[in-house]
């Protein structure tokens, strides 16, 4: 099998190589994990690394099924390295085996070893394992394709916004079509269901639904239960709403956006907006008309902002609202996304679009990304790009 060149990620894991600390792939399953991880291989051994110092083990793969606790575990590595030399370990879908961190504490102290590990939709690093590893620890989040990485794969000869089209309309995971439903439901039993104990299955499927036509609007937990209280006989609590979302995100089916008041200058932590990790999910979950409206266009450009390793939040400016503030360590960008600037009402336009940039009074930049085509140019001091042309920069 062809594998889809992501140096976006293979380049990060090279550039912790001998770094002591531990370095986690984190991610929903489906999104890449496994592959990254085999390319990852790929570059040690073109950095001349030998392949009897490299210890690579998929713990889904049935060759490796014999090591499902830590004894076991611990015995295959120390009874494969000499405690002379240095290795790297390469560990993937961890979680399998029982008391797993144990291990990892022992060979991080008494060997001479480069750890990276990966798991699907679980929160590896509780208190106690991050405590025991002094904090030491890198995680690195795997998003589904950029639209840069899905171009280079799906035809990219036929004209980009073509393309784009399908981006939206399909998925952007790194498989086959036909197989995004089944990675879903999957993550749904094994990363949600299963491990959560979770008896009234309906009630989930029912916020996934309102979240996914909810997308990119402000919520809160209390703003939802009101929803889903006009579709059962009888609400739940808010905290269970609170938990359930919770679990959605700690299985990365969802992603929230926290909500910046500008005025004020702090987090509205009782609100967020949530963006699915892939738009093929609301096609079967939520059977979502595509058309190119602003909340899916935003998901988009929400989630490249992450593979930019920015921080990234919604700023409210008064009854004002900018879709993103982009934050490095020493620069911010407040960015806008529509469909188009054009034939749209006059006063409409100014008011849902360049108004709450324009009310923004501090000295950064600003930016309004749409689908209309032509090159970029501003508008008094709002930088106006076509999205296309955004996701395809350098």
């Amino acid at each position: 099998m062809n594998l889809i060149d992501r140096p976006l990620y293979t380049e990060k894991l090279l550039s912790y190589l001998g770094n002591h600390e531990i370095k986690i792939l984190t991610g929903i399953r489906g999104a890449g994990k496994s592959s990254i991880f085999k390319l990852f291989l790929q570059r040690l051994s073109d950095r001349g690394i030998s392949k009897d110092k490299i210890i690579y083990i998929d713990f889904e793969h049935f060759e490796f099924s014999f090591i499902n606790d830590n004894v076991t575990f611990y015995e295959h590595i120390t009874g494969n390295i000499n405690p002379q030399d240095h290795y790297v370990l390469i560990l993937d879908e961890i979680y399998q085996v029982k008391d797993w961190q144990s291990v990892i504490v022992a060979l991080k102290l008494d060997f001479n070893v480069d750890i990276y590990l990966s798991s699907s939709g679980h929160n590896l690093i509780d208190d106690k394992f991050r405590e025991q590893l002094e904090g030491k620890v890198i995680e690195i989040e795997v998003l589904p394709l950029s639209f840069k990485e899905y171009r280079k794969f799906n035809d990219s000869d036929r004209d980009p916004s073509d393309i784009f089209n399908d981006y939206l309309k399909l998925s952007a995971m790194p498989l086959q079509p036909q197989y995004i439903k089944d990675i879903f439901y999957s993550t749904l039993a094994q990363d949600v269901f299963i491990p959560n104990k979770i008896a009234d299955n309906h009630l989930v499927i029912l916020i996934i639904k309102i979240l996914f036509t909810e997308m990119g609007k402000i919520h809160s937990f209390n703003s939802i239960g009101k929803i889903l209280g006009g579709l059962v006989d009888k609400a739940p609590a808010v905290r269970t709403i609170e938990n359930y979302i919770n679990m959605l995100l700690e299985a990365r089916i969802f992603y929230s956006v926290p909500v910046f008041d500008f005025k004020n200058s702090h987090s509205l932590t009782r609100y967020a907006k949530y963006y699915p990790v892939d738009l093929g999910f609301c096609r079967i979950m939520a059977s979502t008309h595509y058309k190119n409206d602003s909340h899916i266009l935003e998901s988009i450009v929400y989630f490249e902002l992450l593979r930019l390793d920015v921080k990234v939040s919604t700023c409210k400016v008064g009854n004002k609202k900018v879709a993103f503030l982009a934050e490095s360590e020493d620069n911010k960008i407040y960015i806008h996304v529509t469909d188009s600037l054009k034939n749209k009402d006059a006063s409409l336009n100014e008011k849902e679009i360049f108004a709450p940039l324009r009310a923004i009074s501090d000295h950064y930049s600003k930016w309004i990304l749409t689908l209309d085509e032509g090159s970029s140019h501003s508008e008094d001091g709002i930088r106006i790009s076509n999205i296309v042309d955004f996701l395809l920069e350098e």
